[in-house]
């Protein structure tokens, strides 16, 4: 296992130096309006950055920028950060930490703000965590916070319009959810053209992907054409990969609590075969993943030993064990250049076995004692290479999974290491 931890920790320094998120051509806007064309490291945020990296040209050396210095900065065709001084609602969307006020909790602060549409108005975007907020501004003016809270009240017959809030029919220890719209009364009162109705208003929702096409609708309406190249985000990708492989499994059983001898079972090779589903998160090139694998694996082993209560002095132990594995987990990729890259992982192992047992019998074949096999959960862990985003080649070592928890006077320790070969569609 040492050794193991080991490996990782000199696989992921390797990896460090020499996978890199790709610099790519992008521009920032310094506070005295001077604009640098330059290569900028395109992490594709997920939360909004308050610094990033960027080159003069790709011999050129890293370089640190913070909003402290730059009003602005984007990467072509990709996505596109303006620095604001914002009020910015900390109140939180969480139904077990909803207050009893709707108003927001505005704190002032100074951010970079993802660009989503861009024309005589603009919709832009706050992500920190679990805390998402959305702004807006006219041609000239300062941004300001698209307001939506979800809040608590016990008055049961609140007569609310559709612009201030509206009920959620849900009981929470005698309360009631509330929400607060205003950003639809916003809306109906700063962007208003001939295309746009009430009812199409009162029916936006405070998503991206409603506010966007709502704003991209307005611009059109009021002969703005709409620069959308801010809008090219990564998007959450599932695959399913057929995967087969050989493990070398070690089998311990500790009997001290018991008149029954404990036994070490010699290495086995085996095989295994399985299918994985993987769904790559929306954020940061794809390079994390979550994963679920079922496999089918076995293993069978018999031994004989010495044993001084019986007459003929030898006992012999024999297990059979088979079941359907399932890891669940999350791999993070290493993008080595355009055609391949590597992972690492790890997993929380479900098992799930049948006609299994671990039995141990006299040498004329008279059952002394039968153990049937329950399993725990075990850990797993995985290093991988994949290429052309098809063919994988996979290590995955498995520690110390006892499947003997029924039993108190006896435990057990399974332990696999195995390599994986992968096809995905």
């Amino acid at each position: 296992m040492k050794k193991m931890l080991f490996y990782v920790a000199v696989f992921l320094a390797t990896i460090n130096c020499y996978s890199q998120i790709e610099f790519e051509k992008g521009y920032f806007i310094k506070n005295n309006n001077e604009r640098v064309e330059c290569l900028i490291k395109n992490e594709d945020w997920d939360n909004n950055p308050l610094k990033f990296k960027y080159k003069l040209n790709h011999g050129a050396p890293e370089i640190f920028n913070t909003i402290e210095s730059v009003k602005e900065f984007g990467v072509y065709n990709f996505s596109k950060y303006t620095r604001g001084n914002v009020d910015v609602d900390q109140s939180s969307n969480e139904t077990s930490k909803l207050d009893g006020s709707r108003k927001p909790i505005l704190k002032k602060k100074t951010l970079f703000l993802k660009v989503l549409v861009e024309g005589k108005s603009n919709l832009y975007r706050y992500k920190r965590g679990n805390l998402k907020r959305f702004f807006y501004s006219n041609k000239e003016k300062s941004i300001k916070p698209l307001i939506y809270k979800r809040y608590l009240n016990s008055k049961h017959n609140a007569n609310l319009s559709s612009f201030n809030g509206s009920i959620v029919n849900k009981n929470l220890n005698r309360n009631f959810i509330y929400v607060n719209e205003r950003y639809k009364q916003q809306l109906f009162k700063n962007l208003t053209c001939k295309t746009i109705s009430l009812k199409e208003i009162e029916k936006l929702r405070y998503k991206k992907q409603s506010l966007s096409k709502f704003f991209i609708k307005y611009n059109k309406c009021s002969g703005y054409l709409i620069d959308d190249q801010y809008e090219k985000e990564t998007k959450g990708v599932f695959k399913v990969s057929l995967k087969g492989g050989v493990r070398n499994t070690t089998l311990d059983i500790d009997n001290s609590s018991s008149f029954l001898p404990s036994i070490s079972f010699d290495s086995k090779t085996t095989y295994k075969i399985g299918v994985e589903g993987e769904y790559f998160l929306p954020f940061n090139k794809n390079k994390w993943s979550l994963f679920v694998e079922p496999t089918f694996q076995f293993f069978s082993a018999k031994k004989e030993l010495p044993f001084a209560f019986l007459v003929e002095k030898k006992i012999i132990v024999e297990t059979n064990y088979k079941s359907i594995e399932v890891p669940i987990g999350i791999k993070r990729y290493f993008f080595l250049n355009d055609v391949s890259k590597m992972f690492i992982g790890g997993s929380v192992v479900l098992d799930f076995n049948f006609d299994s047992y671990l039995r141990y019998t006299r040498t004329d074949g008279a059952i002394i004692k039968d153990f049937i096999i329950r399993t725990s959960s075990s850990i797993g862990f995985h290093i991988g290479y994949v290429y052309k985003n098809n063919y994988s080649l996979e290590l995955t070592y498995q520690n110390n999974r006892d499947f003997l928890t029924t039993y108190s006077n006896i435990s057990s320790k399974y332990s696999t290491m195995s390599i994986t070969i992968g096809y995905t569609f």
